[in-house]
């Protein structure tokens, strides 16, 4: 979203480009990297885990919601009306699935480069933060 925000496009433009120009999907894999290095920080991406799954004290999450809700939250988000946002749901998802496959031989569904996997449809945001804390707090040994 930053990268697409720097050069003035909405996110549905940004992905068309980046369908051409496989630098900006390496560009922002190699801004990720740098982040990670600096260690101490969360990250969010589609791709973070598969290239930070040799990063010792790494803890992955894949947050996930049905196609209903995503589209639905998109929607609300962006003040658009429901098919609008599924369809360039749908565009954009394609668009990154197979970009991410020609430039990295990566299949964004294989979920088992995360630790948790977690259906965001079952909670509100409050409860998901609790949870994701929660989880954390054990794996740093903070469950007091």
């Amino acid at each position: 979203r930053d990268m697409a925000r720097e050069r003035n496009m909405t996110i549905e433009e940004f992905s068309k480009l980046a369908e051409k120009d496989y630098t900006i999907d390496i560009e922002l894999d190699k801004r990720t990297m740098e982040l990670a290095k600096s260690g101490g920080c969360i990250i969010e991406g589609r791709l973070v885990s598969f290239f930070l799954r040799s990063f010792p004290n790494i803890l992955s999450f894949y947050l996930t919601a049905s196609f209903e809700e995503r589209v639905k939250r998109i929607a609300l988000r962006e003040g658009i009306s429901i098919e609008e946002a599924e369809k360039k749901t749908r565009i954009r998802e394609e668009s990154e699935k197979m970009r991410y496959k020609v430039i990295y031989n990566i299949d964004v569904d294989d979920l088992s480069v995360y630790d948790f996997v977690i259906n965001t449809s079952k909670w509100n945001k409050e409860k998901i933060v609790l949870l994701l804390k929660q989880i954390i707090d054990l794996y740093l040994g903070e469950d007091d």
